[in-house]
């Protein structure tokens, strides 16, 4: 049995993590993406450009209650501690120092106890789902389905990898499906996520079109693999990845849930192993896959005293490595110009020195969702990314009240492609070009779409299509306002992200289109002159910028 003071450990573990994630929050800024999040949770929705809303919410809960890097973090912290809570009572571990010890010297359990990412939710509610599918695989219990039902959809508002967890989980116990709870299951999770897919069909299902396509713009290379299984040797360790993984290989399956474990963690790397040969696989996609993992490995790992001795050593080796990095992301102790990765330093200041230039303005920036995010988040003033065509888009493309609040202001354009020979200096990026813009006007709501099928054309084919514009939006736009900017039709040919083609039609615009008013324009487009795979991509050219409109799509010259 036992004792009052060994009972208490884990939960000194546990109290002693939130602790130091809640010092390292305070004491450490905001990453890129954290602050792109930030500006998701100012505007709750169903849904986002790129991903489902739960990060959203994780960082609005506790952004309300603290208006700080800490608030915003805040849910993290404790659905960090949340997680380990599960994977200890789950695994009810008999060295619990070794546990713990082993949880920390993962580096997927170091980032996602304190940085928001859309993976924490997905961590936490996948943690959920193994607790409660165990005790479901045991008993057909009307309760936990329903609890069951509430998880699965966390898991989809979370991100949509949630649905590789389900889908390996269930298949080696596909006979679940005889069970009339497991179909309730199914539809209660599918009705608790029709406000989601709304907003997808709504909005003309952005997230799936940037997933599945457009965030893809980069050529496919043979490293592409070779980067995707260093990655998950770094995430899942970096030290103690090699041991988790052999241990992983021996596990034998001996029950329902050990079969679902192993589905699950072998499943969900092959998966994005394969993917790897098609595109690049972020490392990180297999956040989900550490909850079967550890709950296959630590009891062989604890139960063989040669590879618990190697693993206690690993982690200790693993805390100090991380002690250095976590020290280093609340203070850059480099020398000047060694900073590998400078997300997490220095950029309070930088947005107090573009304040100090900008004043009052708003502050636009060209195709940066994370420096246009990061300087609204730190300077407490209006800011804006502008999406160009080359760009495969942002949240920031969907903030219309944003958007129209800055029609016909005077902003402060910040992108060093401007034509103009005013600098702004900070020490962070340095000079930068700004131009102070009078009547600043943009086309968000409008939508232009390509009527033709887009095929395959012959090199230096001419090929008339026709677009028709649309505005989607509540206010009127109006194309001819600043006499200074020329607005009119585009269009350009890329080959992944180069110009290939860029074409301009000198035929005048209409001066206005109401909402859901249409115009129809033909423009003769010459296609590249070497053979090979492209995309072409509608816009309108305000000035010399040419403004996202519609969605890349592809053709081939042959």
């Amino acid at each position: 049995m036992p004792t009052k003071v060994s009972s208490k450990i884990p939960y000194i573990f546990l109290a002693g993590w939130f602790f130091i994630n809640l010092l390292q929050s305070y004491f450490t800024e905001l990453a890129h993406d954290e602050a792109y999040y930030w500006f998701y949770a100012q505007e709750l929705d169903w849904g986002y450009f790129d991903h489902p809303p739960a990060v959203a919410w994780w960082g609005s809960i506790g952004y309300t209650l603290i208006n700080n890097e800490v608030g915003l973090r805040l849910l993290t912290l404790f659905s960090g501690v949340g997680v380990l809570f599960i994977l200890w009572k789950m695994v009810k571990p008999k060295d619990t120092t070794f546990f713990f010890l082993l949880l920390f010297a993962i580096g997927l359990v170091q980032v996602h106890s304190f940085i928001l990412t859309p993976d924490v939710p997905l961590l936490f509610f996948t943690g959920l789902f193994f607790l409660l599918y165990k005790k479901y695989l045991e008993e057909d219990n009307l309760l936990r389905a329903l609890l069951l039902v509430f998880v699965l959809a966390g898991m989809a508002y979370s991100k949509y990898h949630g649905a590789l967890v389900v889908l390996f989980a269930f298949l080696p116990n596909w006979r679940l499906l005889k069970r009339p709870s497991s179909w309730a299951i199914i539809l209660g999770t599918s009705l608790l996520l029709l406000p989601h897919l709304y907003w997808q069909f709504e909005h003309d299902f952005p997230t799936f079109r940037f997933q599945l396509s457009d965030r893809s713009t980069e050529p496919y290379s043979f490293i592409f693999p070779l980067e995707y299984l260093g990655g998950q040797l770094l995430v899942f360790g970096p030290l103690v990845s090699l041991l988790l993984f052999s241990a992983a290989w021996k596990f034998q399956a001996s029950s329902p849930f050990g079969r679902s474990l192993k589905w699950c963690f072998w499943g969900i790397l092959v998966f994005f192993l394969l993917s790897s040969f098609k595109g690049r696989a972020e490392a990180n996609w297999t956040t989900a896959a550490l909850i079967p993992l550890v709950l296959m490995v630590y009891p062989i790992l604890e139960n063989n005293l040669k590879w618990r001795k190697l693993g206690m050593l690993l982690a200790q080796i693993s805390l100090l490595l991380f002690l250095a990095g976590r020290i280093f992301l609340m203070y850059d102790f480099l020398p000047e110009g060694m900073n590998p990765r400078s997300e997490f330093h220095g950029w309070k200041k930088w947005a107090t020195q573009i304040k100090q230039a900008a004043g009052s303005l708003p502050v636009v920036f060209f195709n940066d969702y994370q420096r246009s995010a990061k300087y609204g988040f730190y300077s407490g003033r209006t800011s804006f990314s502008w999406s160009q065509n080359t760009y495969s888009g942002s949240q920031w493309d969907y903030s219309q009240a944003l958007e129209d609040s800055l029609q016909g202001k005077t902003v402060f354009m910040l992108n060093n492609s401007l034509k103009t020979s005013q600098f702004v200096e900070t020490e962070k990026e340095g000079k930068e070009k700004y131009l102070i813009v009078d009547d600043f006007y943009t086309f968000l709501p409008l939508h232009i779409e390509i009527l033709e099928e887009i095929g395959t054309y012959a090199p230096n084919e001419q090929v008339e299509l026709t677009f028709r514009l649309i505005n989607r939006g509540e206010r009127e736009l109006f194309f001819h306002k600043n006499p200074k900017w020329k607005v009119n039709l585009a269009c350009n040919i890329f080959h992944y992200k180069k110009y290939v083609r860029h074409v301009v039609n000198d035929f005048p615009l209409p001066l206005s289109l109401k909402t859901n008013e249409e115009f129809v324009q033909k423009m003769t487009i010459r296609m590249p002159e070497e053979v090979g795979k492209y995309r072409i991509r509608p816009a309108l050219q305000v000035g010399s910028s040419d403004e996202k409109k519609g969605y890349f799509q592809e053709l081939w010259v042959k």
